[in-house]
């Protein structure tokens, strides 16, 4: 598990430094790194999981994601560590639909149907909000852990910020990007100066105290800032060198996205450094759409209900296969979602219009599972016949939590379409 507490000295804080791997994904390896995850013993790994070797004819993936998740923010819940494995699964299957075709024709013809590579994953959250089992259980499925000690303000996101600025910058479109900014958020800001001027006030209390103050305010906001963008510039040297091992000199470049997954808009700088100074498409997911309360829900009686069996629902659970209703995107739930998207328009808020495309999350919906792609444990102690074990790895109960939809910045009308869906996520002002 990793912990940012715990990390030498000589790695900046924020660093996932307890498991220093890329969170490559199935399908690909970068040399000297083992792939994520653990191998089931006496089965055969599919082909798609085995190490890809070197060779310069093996053809690259369509586009690169990193993914930045928010634990403080999009928390699974503290006593759920199958909740936290399912989501960090459905993170990652979204981004790999980001891929191709999805960056609106940006791709060759070849390759607008390949799934896009996800480089980076990595899970940002206090120590109070990610428990031990929660991180166990993120980094089981392939995501690093920052639990962030201390109580420095913001601290989660200065971290995670710092990230996604090294990202940005390690993977511009242009090589002569800006080096990273620097982040800090307003209250970290304000607590900076507060405190400067505090310190200033009580080593000079006459009446020109009040220059010195704000000169040392100013002065302990710009050496944050420094330290802040010094620190993003040497997370962005490990991103480079992975890159690096990816796409060697002789391949093209590749496209590259930022899913961020928050809702928390101190980090639009973040977003607009990654948008507009290095050229990278930006996603953000969150709760974007008000919690929505299926029409339809509780109205059949109860003897039209469906029976529990214990066992995963037929058909496809996004089209609800005529199961359980309080499962998946139905059309009364559907409805729902573009009734609230009506009310509160996802494009008026602000981290999505900061981005190029923003996937809305349910964090209370249930959506069916095939547990065989997740990793799910069972935590020892639970009897429960929906969990086949640690060898499994499977359940057969439905999870909360999933993308719903997909706003686009370019989209006709701007509302909430479908996800998946054959049509571009980040589209190009001419399509």
């Amino acid at each position: 598990m990793g912990a940012c507490a715990t990390a030498r000295a000589a790695v900046p804080r924020g660093v996932p430094a307890s498991r220093p791997r890329p969170n490559a994904p199935p399908g690909r390896r970068l040399p000297g790194r083992r792939l994520p995850g653990r191998r089931l013993p006496g089965r055969r790994l599919p082909r798609a999981a085995r190490a890809v070797p070197d060779d310069d004819d093996e053809p690259p993936p369509a586009a690169v994601v990193g993914i930045f998740l928010d634990l403080d923010n999009l928390n699974p819940g503290r006593a759920s560590p199958e909740r936290a494995a399912v989501m960090a699964h459905r993170l990652r299957e979204a981004a790999r639909q980001l891929g191709g075709g999805a960056l609106g024709g940006v791709a060759p013809d070849d390759d607008a149907r390949a799934p896009a590579l996800v480089v980076a994953f990595r899970a940002f959250g206090n120590a109070e909000t990610v428990s031990p089992a929660i991180a166990e259980a993120l980094e089981a499925a392939g995501a690093e852990v920052c639990r962030v000690e201390g109580a420095e303000p913001d601290a989660a996101d200065l971290a995670l910020g710092a990230n996604l600025d090294a990202f940005a910058n390690a993977w511009a479109a242009d090589a002569s990007a800006p080096p990273p900014p620097g982040f800090l958020t307003e209250r970290v800001v304000d607590a900076l100066r507060r405190e400067a001027a505090a310190s200033s006030s009580s080593r000079a209390p006459d009446a020109e105290s009040e220059d010195a103050r704000r000169v040392a305010a100013d002065d302990a906001e710009r050496a944050a800032l420094a330290a802040a963008a010094e620190r993003a510039s040497r997370i962005a040297e490990g991103f480079a060198s992975a890159r690096a091992a990816l796409v060697p000199a002789s391949r093209r470049a590749l496209p590259a996205v930022a899913l961020l997954a928050t809702n928390d808009t101190d980090l639009v700088p973040c977003v607009e450094y990654a948008r507009e100074r290095c050229g990278l498409r930006v996603v953000v997911l969150g709760d974007f759409v008000p919690r929505v309360e299926d029409s339809r829900r509780g109205q059949r009686a109860k003897r039209a209900r469906p029976k529990r069996r214990g066992r995963a629902f037929a058909g496809d659970p996004r089209a609800n296969g005529g199961a359980d209703p309080r499962v998946g995107v139905t059309r009364s739930y559907w409805s729902a979602v573009q009734a609230a998207s009506s009310a509160r328009p996802v494009g008026n808020l602000k981290l999505p219009s900061s981005a190029d495309a923003a996937l809305v999350w349910d964090a209370t919906r249930a959506f069916a599972l095939d547990g065989s792609r997740t990793g799910v444990r069972r935590p020892e102690g639970d009897d429960d016949a929906g969990f086949e074990g640690a060898t499994g790895g499977t359940t057969t109960k439905p999870v909360p939590g999933g993308v719903v939809g997909i706003w686009r910045r370019e989209g006709a009308g701007r509302g909430v379409g479908a996800w998946p869906s054959p049509r571009a996520a980040v589209l190009h002002p001419s399509e």
